[in-house]
């Protein structure tokens, strides 16, 4: 609708000039704030795609990661395995002849001094049996349990030993105790078997079989 101006007064002419001003301010204002949102968008948008880089960034490094922990793991069994393996076929090997004319007299003098200390037990009277309807009590299964001789914790150290290439000292220990052996004499009885050269020292608490 087209206005004319001629027929306006002075105080019409200002007011539609004061409102054209205002809309066009208004206009102005609009068009800054579409602008303004359609950066923002944009931005929204592209930092939305740098989020998901980063993240696709860090899942492969991650995936590098598990193959590279997962290869490690394997070459570490392979080395491992393939060490006792060889540790296996060392001791495996017979002695030579010369090292073992050397040891046979050293062994006999070694065992000489051991007899002569051993004092025969003097005979003992039999105990008289027990009645019949007496049952042993829990704590006597438990003692006759843990009641076996040196040479019987002795013989299943052995055993034990001859099952692995190499056994710590409280492994041994949790073997023996499993099976029912007292391990109070333990350290001595390893101590008795190094000198006879039946078993060796592999440092750390470590012991094996000895060639």
């Amino acid at each position: 609708m087209s206005v004319d101006l001629t027929k306006l007064s002075s105080q019409e002419l200002f007011e539609l000039a004061k409102r054209k001003e205002q809309e066009e301010h208004e206009e102005a204002r609009r068009a800054a704030l579409r602008d303004k949102f359609e950066k923002l968008e944009k931005k929204r948008t592209q930092l939305g795609d740098d989020h998901k880089k980063a993240l696709l960034i860090i899942d492969n490094q991650i995936e590098d990661l598990k193959k590279r922990r997962t290869n490690i793991v394997i070459e570490y069994e392979k080395g491992i395995a393939a060490i006792d393996a060889e540790l296996r076929e060392l001791q495996s090997l017979p002695e030579p002849a010369a090292e073992k004319a050397a040891e046979t007299p050293a062994r006999k003098d070694e065992a000489k001094p051991a007899t002569a200390a051993v004092k025969q037990p003097e005979p003992q009277p039999e105990p008289e049996p027990a009645p019949p309807e007496a049952a042993p009590s829990s704590e006597a299964k438990k003692k006759k349990k843990t009641d076996h001789s040196d040479d019987e914790i002795v013989e299943k150290v052995l055993e034990i030993m001859k099952t692995r290439v190499m056994i710590s000292t409280p492994m041994l220990k949790e073997r023996l105790r499993a099976d029912g052996f007292s391990t109070s004499n333990l350290n001595k009885l390893l101590d008795n078997l190094e000198r006879k050269k039946i078993i060796s020292r592999r440092g750390g608490g470590n012991y094996s079989l000895a060639k």
